[in-house]
């Protein structure tokens, strides 16, 4: 794995990226679905485009930031921080990874509409991309939890409860509206769970809230090290790192909250269903630009030095 990481671009990473992405695409494209809209070929294949190009550069901007930053990790990798980042910058990789898999899934499914394989496509639709960022976030909690001993310091109690209350807030909000949205999740008739009944409550919602508590965790843990470390550029490099987790992690909570309000987005008019979309696609790149304007100036100042 270090010796894969050494190479200056990480040109097999960004090569799987864009093979999956080409997977992605051409899913995309071919499914059939109702023309909702009464757009010609014409029409629905630039609109699809107008998705699909974004993604592959948001795909590309993500796995430069992770490579970047576990080639970091690698180059101070006889350091105790060098390890805890390569922790956190393994989870970043294994939470791109479930990204790509959702979306890969997600097109997918349509192809197992009217067959027995539906449910079954669903159903790792629905727990494949948990399972991915469950140790994602289990990676990056780790690597936090090093930084901090590593800093010698811990969160205080004040700083725990005040972002762990409105979490808990939070929690309580979303697992109402998750278990009251259940049943009325569906995409012209594709539901979105193959779950029945309360099921995918215990198996989505609650791992979620994991995941995103974990994720807060390990940000807070961060930027506890960030306030105890020296050199300015290095701590504005890393916050970098730590506002684009923050970003990404949002974006899932967005496409949880999107998922369970599905029927009544199926129901707008083009344009505003248009902006939504992309305004989610603007927030999703902002994570990994972030993330990538700082692994970028961490290396450049380890190789400066």
């Amino acid at each position: 794995m270090e010796k894969f990481f050494r190479r200056d671009n990480g040109l097999s990473i960004f090569i799987g990226g864009g093979v999956l992405w080409l997977v992605y695409a051409l899913l995309t494209v071919f499914i059939h679905q109702s023309n909702t809209y009464q757009l010609s070929t014409i029409q629905l294949l630039l609109l699809q485009l107008t998705i699909i190009v974004p993604v592959l550069l948001i795909w590309l901007v993500a796995l430069y930031g992770a490579v970047r930053f576990k080639q970091y990790a690698y180059l101070i990798k006889g350091s105790p921080d060098g390890r805890a980042l390569d922790l956190v910058t393994t989870g970043l990789l294994v939470l791109i990874l479930s990204f790509i898999a959702q979306s890969i899934l997600g097109s997918l499914r349509w192809y197992a509409l009217g067959t027995p394989w539906l449910s079954p496509m669903i159903l790792l639709n629905n727990h494949l991309p948990i399972a991915l960022s469950l140790v994602a976030v289990v990676y990056m909690y780790a690597g936090s939890v090093r930084l901090n001993k590593v800093a010698k310091t811990v969160l205080s109690g004040v700083q725990l409860p005040a972002v762990l209350l409105p979490f808990t807030v939070f929690s309580a909000l979303f697992s109402a509206y998750f278990y009251t949205h259940i049943n009325h999740a569906t995409i012209n008739g594709l539901p979105n769970f193959a779950l029945p009944g309360a099921a995918p409550f215990y198996t989505m919602a609650l791992p979620y809230l994991v995941v995103w508590m974990l994720g807060l965790l390990a940000i807070m843990n961060m930027v506890n090290y960030i306030r105890h470390s020296k050199g300015a550029i290095y701590r504005r490099s890393l916050r970098d790192l730590v506002w684009g987790i923050m970003a990404v992690i949002g974006f899932t909570i967005l496409v949880q909250l999107l998922t369970l309000a599905s029927t009544a987005l199926a129901k707008l008019r083009l344009g505003p269903l248009l902006l939504v979309i992309y305004l989610l696609l603007i927030f999703y790149s902002l994570g990994f630009v972030l993330i990538a304007v700082g692994a970028k100036r961490l290396t450049r100042l380890e190789v400066a030095q």
